[in-house]
């Protein structure tokens, strides 16, 4: 009788040991990892191909960048939403000007996600993590992929001009131009950037496909640092010495209407 008590309550412990074990991963929702802004730093690719949706990248900085078809046009061009996140609890994520996305699943490389636009249909997709073609990781690379606003142009401060602007780098790739005060319908753009040699101190762009770094579309990193970041980029004969700091760290001027700096730039870096 007593062996058979101790059989019963050995039975017991293991069936409450699956239990707790199963509520385990149910609570974690499929995936192995904490949602927080290093674990979801990355671009996500949108694995299905008949989604609007294509790619939905976040950085550490707390900014997104979410690029969708537009569905308004017959062409392949496609919509570039930016903006800030906030992480609202373990797994809701605030979109600036554009909902939320709620976290379903998450590890590593993938990524199960239920976007829901504000006032549009929510849906559910899947989505993998981009490669870092950048490379290997280094402390050039981590320094420079990040938000930067711009402070001054050849020392002249930016504020309230048509050259405050926001500028984005990310390991995937991703080279990103904002405008504050947008000029002539210019809003900024998507590019692709790429260290053009192992001694990361320039590198090389393109506003359209995969940077070739063959002498054109190059800048030079003078100075890189967590606080500061100075490119020189020589252009039509000219030099021009742009001066960055991390998104946050200065005083942003909206204007209706931007003040025009002493000097005519004619930039290919900052203008698609």
């Amino acid at each position: 009788m007593k062996r058979l008590l101790q059989l019963l309550l050995l039975v017991a412990l293991m069936f409450g040991f699956t239990a707790c074990e199963n509520e385990s991963d149910d609570n974690n929702s499929g995936g192995d990892l904490t949602v927080n802004a290093e674990t979801i730093s990355a671009k996500w690719l949108i694995t299905e191909a008949s989604s609007e949706y294509k790619s939905i990248e976040f950085n550490e900085s707390g900014n997104y960048i979410l690029q969708m078809e537009d569905g308004m046009k017959s062409t392949e061009d496609l919509i570039v939403l930016f903006g800030t996140y906030i992480i609202l609890d373990d797994n809701i994520i605030q979109l600036s000007d554009f909902g939320t996305i709620t976290i379903n699943s998450l590890d590593n490389n993938s990524i199960s996600i239920t976007i829901s636009p504000a006032g549009g249909s929510e849906v559910t997709i899947e989505a993998d993590k981009a490669d870092d073609i950048i490379g290997s990781s280094s402390s050039r690379t981590d320094l420079l992929c990040r938000s930067w606003e711009m402070v001054a142009i050849d020392g002249e401060p930016v504020t309230g001009t048509e050259f405050e602007l926001t500028v984005i780098f990310s390991k995937a790739g991703t080279y990103f131009v904002e405008y504050a005060n947008p000029v002539y319908g210019d809003e900024g753009g998507l590019a692709q950037w790429q260290w053009k040699d192992s001694d990361e101190e320039m590198f090389c762009y393109s506003w359209d496909g995969a940077p070739t770094c063959t002498g054109e579309n190059e800048v030079t990193i003078t100075e890189l640092t967590s606080v500061k970041l100075v490119i020189i980029e020589y252009l039509y004969d000219e030099t021009f010495e742009y001066e960055l700091a991390p998104t946050g760290s200065t005083k942003s001027a909206h204007v209706s209407k931007a003040i025009n700096l002493n000097k005519k730039l004619r930039s290919s870096f900052l203008n698609k």
